[in-house]
Formats: C-alpha cells, structure tokens, sequence
C-alpha cells in the first residue's frame, strides 16, 4: 500500500485485513472491534 498526499492517517495492518481510518474515527473503529470480539469473532484480535 502506497499513499501520497495524505495526512493524520492510522493504518493497522493485520494477516488479513488492512484498516485506514482518520485519528478522529479511531476511538469508533476499537469499538466496532470490541463487539466483534465480544460476539466471538477471536480471528480479529
């Protein structure tokens, strides 16, 4: 992945899965991956 021209990025990359959000969206996206965990799905984590 390769970006040019942007600022205050957070990009998590993990064995599956590539996320790229705003720093202001962080705190929405940890909770989506909370109630994810929480219903089980243990491959996000």
């Amino acid at each position: 992945m390769a970006l040019i021209g942007v600022d205050d990025l957070v990009v998590v990359d993990t064995q599956d899965a590539l996320l790229s959000t705003a720093p202001e969206r962080a705190k929405q996206d940890e909770q989506i991956l909370e109630t994810l965990t929480a219903q089980g799905r243990l491959d996000l984590t």
